[in-house]
């Protein structure tokens, strides 16, 4: 039985997001550095092309999960083509989107500060804004 709850556990929270962060272009520059000092056979073909998508696709995010082992396990994503909503017959309790089609992703919505991020991956505001959206004062809500 502890075999199968450790699964079971590693299986309901592995899609928990620990850490988020954008990418800039200066991470691309630095990859592409790296990559060009590791090439001993001076084809620098596929670095250059990898440096030259992310001078143009800035808008990478990177984000950090845990494994069943609690070992870090990284995916850098792009949020405008690559993020999906949940399938309907999602049998993870925490996964609120997925990550090019089958890395489960748990965020939670009011930590994520930038609106425009928030829309992209959860297609949905924050509960604080919807709630301060729908709560509208009306003259018959004072009682005298």
């Amino acid at each position: 039985t502890a075999v199968g709850s450790t699964a079971l556990l590693g299986y309901c929270f592995s899609p928990y997001v620990h850490t988020m962060e954008c990418l800039s272009g200066d991470y691309y520059a630095n990859e592409y550095n790296e990559t060009e000092m590791n090439n001993d056979e001076g084809d620098t073909t596929a670095a250059a092309a990898t440096a030259e998508d992310g001078k143009n696709n800035q808008n990478l995010v990177r984000v950090i999960t845990r494994d069943i082992l609690a070992r870090e396990v990284e995916t850098i994503f792009d949020p405008t083509t690559d993020v999906s909503p949940p399938p309907n017959n999602n049998s993870r309790p925490f996964c609120n989107f997925m990550v090019m089609g089958d890395k489960p992703m748990y965020v939670h919505a009011d930590l994520v500060h930038d609106y425009k991020l928030r829309v992209q991956l959860l297609g949905e505001e924050a509960p604080q804004q919807q709630e301060a959206k729908n709560k509208q004062k009306v003259d018959d809500d004072e009682f005298l």
